[in-house]
């Protein structure tokens, strides 16, 4: 990755002291969603899409961790005053978890912990919140809550940080060694409704908005019940028909490339075939 620093460094409320990037430009593009998406590599994509485009445009990866549509419907604002031309919004099985039922008792669980250990504060990522309140405490959680170690500001990624040092790509015996990501609550028609309230506030100030399934190896998908890929699927069906957004599909397109962390997290490195995808999808909508 590129060292340079094209902008300062940006918080999550988007402050307007902290985040002075040049945003009057008016051939901005925006990525959105959670590290699925800020695990791309920007620096290839500006330099890809401005290589295919006869235009200069500058792509702004907004991806942040564990991000999901009801947390990001309150920067939907924030995004608009960029004058992005297109915004490519990253979604995945984890932006709208569904539980079945008889499983519904596990929330309360989430329930206890967020209020005796993170003051009342939603966390819909166990695996996310107990590696965070795990590590070590001479390390400083703000530059990961996951990845600590030799990460990178990349630019014009304000919000996630590479660290291509610390994650090794990782053989289909060992994916199938790792337990998928547990995602423990009932929000997904809150989510959904948060969603469609982003694509409608999009589009009443005339930003096209496209969706992106970011990838997901197979045997993640193989793992989830039939109930929970009906549900995702049934959302993507009802985006695509009431609101008529395009929507890309990178599901299982990257299974066989040694290139995955986890069976939800590709490795971030110089370029990817998801990067490469990323680029193709941008274009295309451009031209």
């Amino acid at each position: 990755f590129s060292s340079r620093r094209r902008h300062t460094r940006c918080s999550r409320d988007w402050s307007s002291d902290v985040c002075s990037s040049d945003l009057s430009k008016t051939n901005n593009i925006v990525l959105v969603g959670s590290s699925h998406v800020g695990q791309v590599n920007t620096t290839t994509i500006n330099r890809q899409v401005n290589t295919q485009l006869s235009k200069s445009y500058t792509v702004y990866n907004l991806g942040i961790s564990a991000d999901n549509p009801s947390k990001r419907v309150n920067q939907v604002d924030q995004i608009i005053s960029m004058k992005p031309k297109v915004v490519f919004y990253g979604i995945s099985y984890y932006d709208f978890p569904a539980v079945p039922e008889k499983d519904h008792l596990l929330i309360k669980i989430t329930k206890v912990l967020s209020d005796t250990i993170n003051g009342g504060k939603e966390f819909d990522n166990p695996q996310l919140f107990t590696r965070h309140y795990t590590v070590p405490l001479k390390v400083e959680r703000k530059t990961s809550p996951v990845f600590h170690m030799d990460c990178l500001s990349v630019p014009d990624t304000p919000f996630d940080k590479a660290c291509p040092k610390n994650k090794n790509p990782k053989t289909s015996d060992e994916l199938k060694k790792q337990p998928n990501p547990v995602w423990i609550n009932d929000l997904s028609q809150e989510r959904m409704n948060d969603l469609s309230k982003i694509i409608k506030k999009f589009d009443s100030n005339g930003v096209k908005i496209v969706l992106f399934i970011t990838p997901v190896h197979k045997i993640y998908i193989e793992r989830l019940s039939d109930f929970q890929k009906k549900s995702f699927d049934d959302i993507i069906k009802n985006l695509s028909e009431k609101y008529g957004v395009k929507i890309y599909d990178f599901r299982n397109k990257y299974d066989d490339i040694p290139i995955w962390s986890d069976t939800s997290h590709i490795i971030q490195t110089d370029e990817t075939a998801y990067d490469k995808d990323i680029v193709k999808m941008i274009v295309e909508e451009l031209n």
